[in-house]
């Protein structure tokens, strides 16, 4: 998957990632591979942008950028990056709908590009076109708590709170989304209000016994005074 989660020992575990419907492209692209003999060159499948912009005027806007995603996916194991970037771009120009295409661009920018200010506005961007992709709000959590430093100089906790706030609105919000909350609130220096959440949270007794023992854990690090 896309998504880059801090890395505070509990906050988080491997999430598997929702199975979105373009995904499927994804891994029949991958056994196409396999079968190939590895010397052989694969044969150039390539969408270019006229013709994913005539399949947009034809009303198959959808169908251009899924092609694109599988053109993207192929070019990228090639590492021909500046495809990989004209496709991200242009994906989400034919399809806003389409937030695997934010969360690469976004992704690839900060990681990649170490263009952290751009990273945050792709998802911004996204944002107001898809307010409803759980996803796309815990990024953006994520880039703005920016534990450790891992994406750039800046943080902008009050947004993060607010991201990961937005993360509750949803009908099932991720076990771990009550510590991201908690530990953006703690690096505000607002420590009691987050020990707080969380004690409530470690003694919800519907809570997974596994997340309720890693909220106490927090709860514990949050006292000790340690900074996130």
């Amino acid at each position: 998957g896309c998504m880059s989660l801090p890395d505070a020992g509990g906050i988080l575990e491997p999430t598997t990632q929702t199975h979105h419907h373009h995904e499927h492209h994804h891994h029949e692209h991958h056994h196409h591979e396999h079968a190939h003999d590895a010397t052989e060159q694969p044969p150039d499948v390539s969408v270019s942008p006229g013709f994913a912009l005539i399949l947009r005027q034809l009303g198959f806007a959808e169908l251009a950028a899924n092609l694109l995603w599988v053109q993207m996916d192929a070019d990228s194991h090639r590492e021909m990056w500046h495809r990989v970037d004209f496709a991200l771009d242009l994906i989400p120009a034919l399809d806003p709908t389409f937030i695997e295409a934010y969360l690469l661009k976004s992704f690839f920018l900060d990681t990649y590009r170490k263009e952290h200010d751009r990273a945050l506005d792709v998802l911004e961007k996204a944002v107001k076109h898809v307010a409803n992709r759980i996803e796309i709000w815990q990024q953006i959590g994520v880039l703005c708590l920016n534990q450790g430093g891992r994406h750039g100089e800046k943080r902008n906790l009050p947004r993060a709170l607010e991201a990961f706030g937005m993360m509750f609105r949803f009908s099932e919000p991720p076990v771990y989304a009550i510590r991201l909350y908690a530990v953006t609130l703690a690096a505000m220096e607002r420590r009691d209000e987050a020990v707080n959440i969380l004690e409530k949270s470690a003694a919800d007794e519907n809570r997974n016994e596994l997340h309720r023992d890693l909220d106490i854990k927090m709860i514990e690090r949050i006292k000790s005074g340690e900074k996130f």
